[in-house]
């Protein structure tokens, strides 16, 4: 059984981040942010996003209750919630689906 910190890596980061980072921002300089949930602390998804090249704030530095740096989850999970509510849904497949 994977972990939940494995699931996020595979799920967001190797496949939607990085697609994200070629199509949103046209492989130009961004700064990915992750609040403080365990997944995302985790060494091995710190580990990941650097492999992977991708410039973040690390969550020692993530204040996550800060209504300045919020707006920003909101631009990705307005993206998300574009591709899922595109259509009706039957089943937990058929949802899963959107995200390859």
């Amino acid at each position: 059984m994977k972990t939940c910190a494995e699931v996020y890596q595979n799920t967001i980061l190797t496949n939607k981040v990085e697609l994200l980072s070629q199509t949103m921002f046209k492989n130009r300089h961004w700064i990915f942010q992750q609040d403080s949930t365990p997944a995302h602390r985790a060494r091995s998804t710190q580990n990941s996003v650097t492999a992977h090249g991708i410039d973040f704030i690390g969550h020692e530095d993530w204040h996550s209750s800060s209504p300045d740096l919020s707006p920003l989850d909101f631009k990705i999970w307005q993206h998300f919630e574009g591709k899922v509510c595109a259509k009706s849904h039957q089943n937990l497949e058929s949802l899963r689906s959107i995200f390859g």
